[in-house]
């Protein structure tokens, strides 16, 4: 289209209408004729990048570099035009990641300390709760603590989530099940004036993953889509089989590799969102919602769920025009083989010695009263050195409750340690954050179990049941 004309009239025609004048007509030859006086040969771009419309109405991001050209009957500017639009892109997506990487490890330390005080206030609530079993009313203050103390803690899950601070249950999933439960669930909070649509065909509808984090995230979507639709509307959540090429892949927010997916579409038509928005729209804590109506951490566990499961989303959106996201997941053959069935739950009480090692004061505080009002022998130390010198002197438990993130001598070299002068010691491992490669290194280690803080009464006691059941671990090669 630029063919046969002269080149400043292309380059105005890339200028605001509002400012173009036969003044900037003028003064954009000028400057041309000025270049062809230029020595031939000498490059004469003009440093960074600038914006072109392109014919089909995208933005390109250009280099131009123009230089004089000495023919038999005159000279006349040639140009070589640099397409920099792929290498914007990836450098905008690189410093997504980038940040997506700073914030989430900011959020998981702040999700690991947290969960360390959710575990004492939970532990002293269970405690108060049982002292207080015959004054119903003083009981339900700390019913109420407990409650509280739950909901922070899947706050804390979200961000955890998001953070990709652990990996979660890896079982194959039917992601149809999946959308039924949360339909299931919606059906009971929607609002009548919004129609629910689902259109399932990927077949079979499969991937390997942690059903309850996927889930959580596909409630998440459909909880967003539902606030964007005050006054009604339609929500359409549709699954399909889809191959994804490398350039398809690329034009993702989740870098993925190119493969077989899942394709899982919510769709509302709702009130849609401004680019400033898409653009934020999966940071941790941002949200649109008035105070108290959202806490901004639903996209940003999405963002988590589906990066720890390998996969990959893209959201369009529009004021207006609703919003459509999909999410990606590998996709996978049937397989006949079932989840193996949850173990049965283990009484309460129990009887034998446990030591309890960890930094926080209040965590081994509440987890000691709690052990002992269960029945058990239990004391505690402040760190993983106090711990191995215990056993040094020839003292022997028959389980240790050992926390994996402590200063000085941190969980696992506490851990081989402690085999070391004891070769049969039981040890369940402990974590404000999930369970991570750290925590399975251990347990292929001999380690008999892993619990997630913060744990209430009986969380704790079905733990140290199966752990003390659990066979004594053999002695390490060597």
């Amino acid at each position: 289209e630029v063919l046969g004309r002269p080149m400043w009239d292309v380059q105005l025609e890339q200028m605001p209408a509002q400012v173009r004048s036969e003044e900037h007509r003028a003064a954009i030859r000028q400057r041309f004729e000025r270049l062809l006086l230029e020595p031939p040969g000498r490059a004469l771009g003009v440093p960074g990048s600038h914006e072109l419309t392109h014919a089909d109405g995208t933005t390109r991001y250009i280099k131009e570099t123009v230089f004089p050209i000495q023919l038999t009957h005159g000279r006349l500017l040639g140009g070589i035009v640099h397409d920099l639009t792929e290498n914007r892109r990836l450098e905008e997506q690189l410093r997504h990641s980038e940040k997506m990487l700073a914030v989430g490890q900011l959020a998981g330390g702040v999700a690991h300390d947290f969960n360390n005080q959710l575990g004492g206030i939970m532990g002293f609530a269970d405690l108060l709760r049982a002292e207080l079993s015959h004054e119903p009313r003083l009981a339900v203050y700390a019913d109420n603590i407990v409650r509280s103390a739950r909901r922070s803690a899947e706050l804390t899950a979200q961000l955890l989530a998001f953070a990709r601070k652990g990996r979660y249950v890896d079982a194959e999933v039917d992601v149809h099940r999946l959308i039924g439960e949360v339909v299931s669930v919606l059906g009971r909070t929607l609002d009548k004036r919004i129609v629910i649509e689902q259109r399932l065909r990927a077949q079979p509808p499969l991937t390997r993953g942690d059903p309850t984090q996927l889930q959580s995230a596909l409630l998440n979507l459909a909880v967003n889509a539902r606030d964007a639709m005050p006054t009604g509307g339609r929500l359409e959540i549709a699954t399909d089989l889809v191959t994804l090429d490398g350039a398809e892949v690329r034009g993702l927010r989740i870098p993925c590799p190119p493969g077989r997916y899942l394709r899982v579409a919510v769709v509302d038509s709702g009130v849609g969102m401004t680019g400033d928005v898409l653009q934020r729209v999966f940071e941790p804590f941002f949200t649109t919602k008035p105070p108290g109506r959202g806490t901004g951490m639903g996209m940003a566990a999405v963002y988590g769920a589906v990066q720890s499961h390998r996969g990959s989303i893209a959201v369009q959106s529009a004021p207006g025009s609703g919003t459509t996201v999909e999410v990606f997941l590998p996709a996978i053959g049937p397989n006949a083989a079932d989840d193996a069935p949850a173990p049965a739950a283990q009484p309460l009480a129990g009887s034998g010695r446990i030591l309890v090692v960890d930094d926080e004061p209040e965590v081994r505080e509440a987890t000691v009263l709690l052990l002992r009002a269960a029945g058990y022998d239990a004391t505690s130390c402040a760190g993983g050195r106090a711990a191995v010198e215990l056993f040094a002197a020839g003292a022997r438990y028959d389980l240790v409750l050992l926390d994996l993130i402590m200063p000085e001598m941190g969980g696992s070299e506490t851990f081989h340690t402690l085999r070391m002068h004891d070769p049969h010691v039981r040890v369940l491992l402990c974590s404000g954050y999930s369970r991570a490669d750290e925590a399975d290194t251990l347990l292929g280690a001999g380690a008999v179990g892993f619990i997630q803080k913060p744990y209430d009464a009986a969380e704790l006691s079905r733990q140290v049941a199966e752990a003390l059941a659990h066979a004594a671990p053999r002695p390490p090669h060597g």
